[in-house]
């Protein structure tokens, strides 16, 4: 074999005396037209934070591809010799399943000698799953947990291990705190910031703003004073690779006290564990409401509030803004896809705080150019705290112009709102809770004025009386810390991790509607589902064995220039920030902060606030939505 791939690899590379520029010339017609572009949304496929695109050395793709074709045809040699020797077509054949290859197809690549049968590759993924079957019976064995029982989906960070005490990890810790709670009398100052959440609202907003000027307005001079983009951390948990464990698909009733039963049932078959070594009471179950679930259905509620009315010519809400900017919505994106309503909200914010800008610079009226302005560091801090005074401060709230005018009132308050929604997405990848915990505070109060919020405007009320009060802080410091997660244990790239479930949930459905093989509800849940990760990887693998590179890339959301100036146009004839022109005036948002606060001076003034910390877990258990994470406590 070695002289056969030596002879492979001199035949293609072909004549050492060729030049690079004749290799080039070469690999340019060898690649199809589509690899031309290599910024195209098809080729920038991420994957929990890694992006593939094209190698950009013409030499290297060359050599490796020699290599590659080499040692294909060895291995495919050795296969049709002796059919033992079916490394590469094992692989290549799960790497075809998860690609979408159909039955036909593969059989045919099969008869060449390229890979396996689609039999084998169902076996195999058939004993993956039994290796994962394993994996997860070991992990639950509570005798190998002596501090923590085994958690669902992944283990806290082993960093955070030495900081808990054993003693406030059992579930009589847990349901002494919980019956100590029922007890407590609940007052609205457990909502109202502190000087410490306050100082960190007045710093994120200042740092919204500066991150708007850096990019679209000016750039420093000099360094003489440091420019925050990024408010200070409060607590940042450390990058690390998530130990993660997948547990089968499950068939249970949705949203009834019966699915979660079966959840329950399902869990305890899959553990190993007996109905002795498992409760039989809810009492070991705490539910936490997911962090990204929650950020996206409280910023659908503030962003239709702050939607506005299209028929009115003179509304200036978030619909303006977006068709300004280029985006015809003719209502806004909530449901079909939460991350184009998240980039919708911070495209509106980020216009909405330039503009701001423009007005303190006295630069409304002047188009921005291609070249940002060079200016002084103090320049654009002076510019930035004016902003700050003028639109984002409690005393803007109070000014003649917010009491006079609905439009500038409404344009304070979607300052605002929106201003917790890029806070909190920005906290989770930035992998602070600390800062996300400040948000939630806020969100606690805004959902009880926030219009058809049943569900949520009971619990992040609930959370944060559980955090700060209720539970013991060995236990708070486990759900703080197992909310966010890193697929890629790199810092920048986190989310939820119901997000994170999210993903993988849409991963099982395409590779199960991708791999031709018909809709067979036990395949999916025995094969796919607890394979879901290593059929992901084999995915990307396809890729790199194409000579792609892997590349860690955060998502921008940037606006164009020409958007900008056109938004920048409206805003100057509708006299946002200023005195609006005589006309129909719209509809006044809704305090919702104010509104809230109100409501909860209100019922506690009436029936007291101890609804917010239910007696009765079992019913918590049973109104909580799937999106929460369940954390097993161990006895």
């Amino acid at each position: 074999m070695p002289f056969l791939y030596n002879l492979l690899c001199s035949k293609i590379e072909g004549p050492r005396g060729t030049s690079s520029l004749d290799c080039h010339a070469d690999l340019v017609e060898e690649r199809s037209d589509e690899d031309d572009d290599a910024n195209s949304a098809e080729e920038l496929a991420n994957f929990d934070g890694l992006v593939l695109m094209k190698s950009r050395g013409p030499a290297m793709w060359r050599t490796y591809r020699v290599q590659n074709m080499a040692q294909t045809v060895c291995a495919m040699v050795a296969f049709g010799r002796n059919r033992r020797h079916n490394g590469l077509q094992l692989g290549n054949t799960l790497m075809f399943l998860s690609g979408g290859v159909t039955e036909r197809v593969s059989s045919y690549l099969n008869y060449i000698g390229l890979c396996s049968s689609r039999w084998m590759a169902h076996a195999a993924l058939k004993a993956l799953g039994k290796e994962a079957d394993q994996k997860l019976k070991v992990r639950f064995n509570l005798n190998e947990s002596p501090l923590l029982a085994p958690f669902l989906f992944h283990m806290p960070p082993a960093s955070l291990l030495q900081e808990l005490d054993p003693a406030e990890l059992s579930v009589k810790a847990l349901n002494n705190a919980l019956h100590q709670a029922s007890k407590m009398t609940i007052c609205p100052s457990m909502f109202t910031p502190t000087l410490e959440s306050s100082e960190h609202w007045e710093a994120t907003l200042k740092s919204q703003i500066t991150r708007a000027i850096l990019r679209y307005l000016a750039k420093p001079l000099d360094g003489r004073v440091n420019l925050q983009k990024n408010p200070l951390a409060v607590h940042p948990i450390a990058p690390e690779y998530p130990n993660v464990t997948m547990l089968k698909l499950m068939i249970a009733s949705d949203n009834s006290a019966q699915g979660v039963g079966d959840v329950f049932t399902g869990v305890i078959q899959q553990s190993g564990l007996t109905p002795e070594d498992n409760h039989d009471t809810l009492d070991n179950v705490l539910p936490i409401p997911g962090a990204a679930h929650t950020l996206w259905n409280i910023s659908q509620a503030i962003f239709l509030a702050h939607w506005g009315n299209e028929k009115c010519s003179h509304d200036t809400g978030a619909w303006r803004t977006l068709h300004a900017l280029g985006v015809t919505a003719k209502k806004p994106i909530t449901k079909k896809d939460f991350n184009l309503m998240l980039c919708h909200i911070e495209k509106v914010h980020e216009a909405n705080l330039l503009y701001c800008v423009l007005l303190v610079s006295n630069r409304g009226h002047i188009s921005l150019a291609q070249e940002l302005l060079a200016v002084s560091s103090e320049t654009i801090v002076e510019w930035v705290d004016c902003t700050y005074k003028r639109f984002c401060s409690g005393q803007a709230m109070l000014a003649d112009l917010a009491e006079s005018s609905i439009t500038h009132k409404n344009l304070l308050l979607r300052i605002w709102d929106f201003g917790t929604i890029l806070e909190a997405q920005r906290a989770m990848k930035d992998s602070d809770y600390g800062r996300l915990m400040y948000m939630w505070e806020k969100w606690a109060i805004m959902t009880q004025g926030l219009r058809k919020m049943p569900h949520y405007s009971k619990h992040p009320p609930k959370l944060i009386i559980q955090l700060k009060y209720a539970l013991p802080d060995s236990i708070a410091k486990v759900v703080l810390n197992t909310l966010l997660i890193s697929p890629t244990g790199k810092q920048g790239h986190f989310m939820a991790t119901d997000q994170y479930l999210e993903v993988q949930n849409y991963w099982l459905k395409y590779f199960f509607n991708h791999s031709g093989i018909g809709t067979n509800i036990d395949r999916l849940m025995d094969v796919f589902s607890s394979n879901i990760s290593v059929l992901q990887y084999l995915l990307e693998l396809l890729k790199l064995e194409s000579g792609d590179e892997v590349v860690h890339q955060s998502h921008k959301n940037k606006i164009s220039l020409d958007l900008l100036n056109n938004f920048c146009r409206m805003a100057e004839s509708e006299c946002i920030g200023r005195a609006p022109p005589v006309g129909l005036a719209p509809e006044a948002t809704t305090d919702c902060y104010l509104t809230g606060i109100h409501k909860l001076q209100q019922e506690f003034t009436k029936n007291g606030l101890t609804a917010l910390v239910s007696r009765q877990w079992r019913k918590l258990i049973k109104r909580t939505r799937s999106a929460c994470n369940s954390i097993t406590i161990r006895s």
